[in-house]
């Protein structure tokens, strides 16, 4: 047996809002694990921010990203 452990990165607005969500997905990682729960494949993505303009500053320093790292990357498709 296979395990997948998949890992979701968010972005955060400084304030809520009522017209765009609160949260977007900024980075998505997975690792496949065999069933001695070693790695055996592993997957990584940055996600380009289309709703915020800016990274929250908790976000900044828990993931250590910030909008320069995701401008090019490919867009979430919704």
């Amino acid at each position: 047996m296979n395990y997948i452990v998949l890992d979701v990165e968010w972005n955060q607005g400084e304030h809520k809002c009522d017209q765009v969500p609160y949260f977007e997905i900024i980075e998505i990682g997975a690792l496949k694990l065999d069933e001695h729960l070693q790695i055996v494949d592993g997957y990584q993505s940055l996600i380009k921010a289309q709703i915020h303009e800016s990274m929250h500053k908790v976000t900044e320093e828990l993931v250590h990203l910030n909008m320069n790292d995701i401008k090019d990357a490919r867009p979430f498709l919704r």
